[in-house]
């Protein structure tokens, strides 16, 4: 039987802890989702890769699990030259790139649905920093 929440102060389990990052990352990477932001900024977004990384797992009094988080966007080609280095396996890079365009701390909240698991239930995006170089 699934428990419908963590017992207050207690250690996030390494099950919890993973089912928490894999839900950050798929709702970061959700393909619909993610070529409608890339076709919403086009052509800002052309060589542009991003990444979620460093991933802090807590568990909260209230029952919920909260993962604190980085989101990058990676300019590693420009615009021009993006389609033809597209799928090469090692890429001489201009001068300057790969450089970070964007960078977000991400705090996600989860609560447990009995019968289903981990469900999301807050996100909060704070501390974008932007490149000027690439507004």
């Amino acid at each position: 039987m699934i428990p419908t929440s963590l017992t207050p102060g207690a250690t996030v389990s390494a099950q919890d802890r993973g089912d928490a990052i894999d839900l950050v990352n798929r709702l970061n990477t959700g393909h619909d989702q993610l070529v409608a932001f890339y076709e919403a900024y086009y052509p800002l977004t052309v060589g542009m890769r991003r990444q979620h990384l460093n991933h802090v797992v807590t568990g909260n009094e209230d029952g919920t699990i909260t993962v604190l988080s980085y989101n990058l966007l990676v300019r590693v080609a420009t615009p021009e030259r993006a389609a033809d280095l597209k799928g090469q396996p090692v890429i001489e890079a201009e001068s300057g790139l790969p450089a970070i365009a964007m960078h977000s701390l991400m705090i996600d909240r989860f609560r447990r649905d009995p019968g289903y698991g981990w469900r999301f239930a807050e996100r909060r995006v704070e501390e974008t920093v932007v490149s000027a170089a690439y507004r």
